[in-house]
């Protein structure tokens, strides 16, 4: 019997252990999670430590200090100064030349007011650096080799961007310039413009000599459109146009040098044209031998 006894009391230890019965078992602070309410990865109980603005994601500790009245970073200081590290020597001195700058190193305070940036035919290859130009409204970076343009999804505030002639394909990282108005994307390897769908302030796109683009589906949707140029592309069909119930007087499309299909000739233009939309130079673009009803 007292064997059973002391086996029983060993398994009721076991047992109490496995049900945390003991002084402090029903620790609450394990139960504690993460509250991160911008998706900044910093907030109360989280790894990576507090937020001191936890309604902004792009305030945090550690986030790039912009000169903007706001404390981006959270070490209690605003707008202090900070060296931009360029990646791209050719960017670096594009951007010292274009803000006359007497020293030959650059800070975010440099950027506090410039609004538009002309940086055609520079030579340059990486963007990176840029993103502290936060309050650009236009930016210009035709000619350019450029290899990626990730840099350019923080300035939420551009209006107008041209990328002609820059080499790029894809266009994922302009999907959050939903302030965007004016495009130009010309003379490059685009596939898709998917990632325009959101860029409902839209008002001129051009994405002209580019053969590999085939699709004008996401243009569909964008009603503030009133200049479209896709000519010299691998278009067929135009009834993503047709579908945009916004286009009409006034608005003008370039579309010549695409093999267009019977409907795109025969229907499509012939409705937009009645809607008082303006075809440049249409020519070249409807095969002759389409006769139409």
């Amino acid at each position: 019997m007292k064997g059973i006894g002391r086996q029983l009391l060993a398994l009721g230890l076991m047992v109490c252990l496995a049900l945390a019965c003991s002084d402090g078992g029903d620790d609450s602070d394990h139960d504690e999670s993460c509250v991160d309410n911008d998706g900044d990865g910093y907030g109360q109980n989280c790894d990576l430590g507090q937020d001191c603005n936890d309604s902004s994601a792009a305030v945090h500790p550690g986030a790039m200090e912009l000169c903007d009245g706001i404390d981006n970073n959270c070490d209690g200081q605003t707008d202090e100064q900070v060296e931009v590290v360029f990646a791209d020597y050719n960017l670096k001195v594009a951007i010292i030349n274009r803000l006359s700058l007497a020293r030959n190193t650059v800070y975010n305070t440099d950027f506090c007011q410039v609004t538009s940036l002309d940086l055609r035919n520079k030579g340059i290859s990486s963007l990176s650096g840029i993103e502290y130009a936060w309050a650009l409204s236009v930016l210009l970076l035709d000619n350019n080799p450029l290899t990626d343009i990730s840099p350019l999804a923080s300035l939420k505030a551009l209006a107008m961007l041209s990328l002609g002639s820059t080499g790029i394909y894809d266009l994922s990282t302009l999907s959050g310039l939903t302030n965007l108005e004016m495009l130009f994307l010309n003379d490059n390897f685009l596939t898709s413009l998917a990632p325009l769908s959101a860029m409902k302030s839209l008002n001129t796109i051009d994405v002209s000599h580019n053969l590999t683009l085939s699709d004008l589906s996401p243009l569909s949707g964008l009603h503030s459109l009133q200049s479209i140029f896709v000519q010299y592309d691998g278009i067929t069909s135009i009834k993503p146009l047709y579908d945009n119930s916004s286009l009409g007087a006034g608005d003008q499309v370039e579309l010549h040098h695409n093999n267009l299909d019977f409907d795109s000739c025969c229907i499509y233009i012939p409705a937009l044209q009645a809607r008082g939309v303006n075809f440049l130079n249409d020519d070249g673009y409807c095969s002759a031998a389409y006769t139409c009803p």
